[in-house]
């Protein structure tokens, strides 16, 4: 599909240059200007506006993206089936989740899965959760991680792993001295036993003058954050917002400030160096993570077998 002309477009506007976009799809400038001329004389109308910067669609534009995103879709589709109908030794997947789900979750079932199915093509995509259900709902990816409950209404799932949220504190910083009995080990971690011990939760009023980083609003870490403070009333001094998880733990690491992280991040992410840890509200602090599909798209074997895969590797 990458090479169909239909996807052109679809690059142009990603890309919002027609310039970038033939860069992107390894073509000449030239030919992609010759095509979208040719189209838009087809179509009688302009597909992009070019008398702004950057480049935008036209309503005509706009119309005609739907069209080839459907187009996309049906055939995306349909190499899915051909796939099935032969015999799984060949075939691709594509599947997508944030980065530190990419990173944490996905290197043990893509390994066993590529092990026992190595004719199928598998392309991981990084992505935030709200991207993601665009995708599939597109049929542009086969599956993703997301927690549960964020990935929507259009979407079946299937849970493979429990995870806790902590809060993560600077390692350098003086009020830790103050709360060492909050501190949760950091070997419950890294046996996986921090999911069913019960700890006392750390004073919030004892966190208020820290920074927070913090993730974007239409992200559910953000909203267990904003959730937790409003149910006890309280304000963060500062908020830093990034897109990412890895991103904010990081920063964490880094002395930046404060952040949540769920405890699978912190055991998957092979990081060196680590912030002082500790638990909160129980009821706002435990979730599920899916595995989730569009439930109006076909759904291939390679990815069946791939979701089976990931449920049997965190049992």
């Amino acid at each position: 599909m990458n090479n169909s002309p239909l996807y052109y477009v679809l690059t142009i506007e990603e890309e919002r240059s027609i310039s970038k976009a033939a860069k992107k799809l390894g073509i000449s400038q030239p030919a992609l200007s010759s095509y979208i001329n040719k189209l838009e004389k087809k179509l009688g109308g302009r597909v992009f506006d070019r008398s702004v910067l950057p480049i935008e669609l036209t309503e005509l534009g706009r119309v005609y993206l739907d069209y080839v995103r459907k187009s996309y879709a049906l055939e995306a589709e349909f190499d899915r089936q051909y796939d099935d109908l032969k015999d799984f030794e060949t075939g691709s997947l594509i599947i997508g989740g944030a980065h530190s789900f990419t990173a944490g979750f996905f290197p043990v079932p893509t390994a066993r899965f590529h092990g026992l199915h190595p004719g199928i093509d598998i392309k991981i995509i990084d992505a935030r959760v709200p991207e993601l259900k665009e995708m599939a709902e597109g049929g542009e990816i086969d599956c993703f991680i997301a927690a549960d409950g964020d990935q929507g209404e259009n979407m079946a799932s299937e849970v493979f792993l429990n995870e806790r949220i902590l809060i993560s504190v600077p390692a350098g910083l003086k009020i830790n001295d103050g709360l060492k009995q909050y501190a949760i080990p950091r070997e419950d971690i890294f046996d996986g036993s921090v999911t069913q011990k019960e700890y006392k939760n750390v004073p919030l009023e004892a966190l208020k003058d820290l920074t927070f980083v913090v993730l974007e609003e239409d992200q559910d870490m953000r909203r267990i954050f904003d959730r937790l403070y409003e149910k006890h009333g309280l304000k963060p001094s500062a908020k830093l917002v990034v897109g990412q998880t890895t991103t904010s733990f990081s920063l964490t690491i880094y002395g930046v400030g404060a952040s949540l992280v769920s405890d699978k991040t912190v055991r998957y992410g092979n990081y060196r160096d680590l912030p002082v840890f500790y638990a909160f509200d129980a009821e706002l602090a435990r979730r599920k993570l899916v595995i989730a599909y569009s439930k109006e798209r076909y759904v291939s074997l390679a990815c069946r077998e791939y979701i089976k895969t990931v449920i049997e590797s965190f049992k």
